[in-house]
């Protein structure tokens, strides 16, 4: 019989011949089944955190924000008061004017950001990762004001004027009624939770 050219390692159940195994092959097995088992365990510990979801989310909101960096949550234990880290995202300059209907999407709000078009508090603004704090106002110059006046739908959360296209940040995220005007303390957790949800 000729010889093999690729040689096969398998795991031996047990004792295969009819004679009893070696002190040494006894040791062999038994490591090589407590590393099947220690590769089992760390598998089950890391479905259990949830990484390869967290991981999921992170690249999906990636794709959805047109191939951003998303910002890490802060490191460290779970802490009870922080900004989500999804908020740094909803709060950018090009971001808004998608949310208000200024534009249909991300590449069309950019646009006129870098061609210094649009302003922010009586200021124009040409970075588009620039975060938006609440209570600004974003508008368009006269010239595209017009343009894109008839272009704008009216929506229910935003307080537009057609004529000047003036729009007001409000917070995007449902708050409820006890706690007013702040975002609501949740730990990281939870964060993900919604997300994946």
């Amino acid at each position: 019989m000729p010889a093999l050219r690729f040689k096969t390692c398998r795991l031996l159940p047990g004792n295969v011949r009819n004679r009893e195994l070696s002190l040494i092959q006894r040791r062999i097995l038994r490591r090589l089944r407590n590393k099947r088992r220690s590769i089992k365990i760390n598998l089950s510990r890391r479905e259990n955190l949830n990484t390869n979801i967290k991981s999921q989310t992170t690249q999906k909101l990636s794709l959805y924000y047109g191939d951003l960096p998303i910002r890490e949550m802060h490191r460290g234990r779970e802490r009870t008061s922080y900004i989500p880290f999804l908020l740094h995202q909803e709060t950018r300059s090009d971001v808004i004017p998608v949310r208000l209907h200024f534009s249909d999407t991300l590449p069309q709000a950019r646009q006129p950001i870098t061609h210094r078009r649009v302003c922010l508090n009586n200021g124009l603004v040409t970075i588009t990762h620039l975060e938006v704090s609440h209570g600004d106002l974003i508008y368009f110059k006269e010239n595209d004001a017009r343009t894109r006046g008839f272009e704008i739908r009216r929506s229910f959360y935003i307080d537009i004027s057609v004529g000047k296209i003036i729009g007001k940040f409000l917070p995007a995220i449902s708050v409820g009624k006890r706690r007013g005007k702040f975002l609501p303390r949740r730990t990281k957790t939870e964060w993900f939770r919604l997300l994946t949800t």
